[in-house]
């Protein structure tokens, strides 16, 4: 069975009310990659055939974090995580795909970290329905636009308050430009109007092979900002690359004051 990665709750507590905390996750050391349904380890460095420049989820994280912004044109794909970083979360090991569902209970900051390859993706949440059928896309709330660039934020978002919230958990999706095919809508993405769509419950995902459960989305706690981990996304089936820098966004859950 391919491994989860981190073992955090299965529901994850964006904001835990009652004990005035922010974001309460469960994390641990993965004991053996992240893997795909397929047997293969994720995440993996970009291929920079095409754009030698373009960082890693590694990268981003280690700027975000605080490590350091790394010169790509010095780094080796070898090199992964980089020897040349004092890196604070090595994704091989920090990385998880777990939990792939949430409760908010508080208001919630979304803040855009990296758009690799300059994907124009836009992400938001849905309600979780147990349904064995993707979200529709009426049922998609979106958050960040395609159009929103790299340090834009989204929030506070007060789910108590939330007109489309209906009490119980959530979930996260991308909207992305790229066709299970390999072709590409030149639309800004959007619910209605996209190429696909992903989903952080990953029963709703497919792979190139047709098969599901295929994670599209990795989670990384923040070692140095509270109450705060960030979502790093792929965004295409036909040619997916496996490096989850295409739409990289930290979330951060604000103190609630009561329950």
């Amino acid at each position: 069975m391919p491994s989860q990665g981190n073992q955090h709750r299965q529901t994850l507590v964006l904001c835990a009310a009652a004990v005035g905390v922010g974001l309460l996750v469960t994390a641990a050391a993965n004991a053996t990659p992240v893997q795909q349904p397929d047997g293969t380890d994720i995440p993996k460095p970009p291929d920079r055939t095409d754009r030698p420049n373009e960082p890693s989820m590694q990268q981003v994280l280690d700027t975000a974090e605080g490590a350091g912004q790394i010169d790509v044109t010095t780094m080796v794909d070898s090199e992964y995580p980089p020897t040349n970083s004092a890196a604070l979360n090595d994704v091989d090991v920090d990385a998880a795909a777990t939990p792939q569902t949430f409760k908010p209970q508080c208001d919630l900051t979304f803040e855009v970290f990296s758009r690799g390859a300059d994907s124009r993706n836009s992400f938001g949440w849905y309600n979780v329905t147990g349904s064995a059928t993707e979200p529709t896309t009426s049922e998609l709330i979106e958050m960040i636009g395609c159009s929103d660039p790299v340090g834009f934020t989204s929030g506070p978002v007060n789910f108590a308050e939330h007109p489309r919230w209906t009490g119980g958990d959530i979930g996260f999706y991308i909207a992305s430009q790229v066709m299970e095919n390999g072709g590409w809508d030149s639309s800004c993405p959007t619910p209605s109007v996209h190429g696909s769509l992903f989903f952080s419950e990953s029963k709703y995902n497919r792979g190139v092979d047709g098969t599901t459960d295929y994670k599209y989305v990795l989670i990384v706690d923040s070692k140095i900002t509270p109450d705060s981990f960030y979502f790093g996304w792929e965004d295409s089936v036909y040619n997916a690359d496996w490096d989850f820098n295409d739409l990289l966004v930290r979330v951060t859950g604000i103190q609630c004051k009561g329950a």
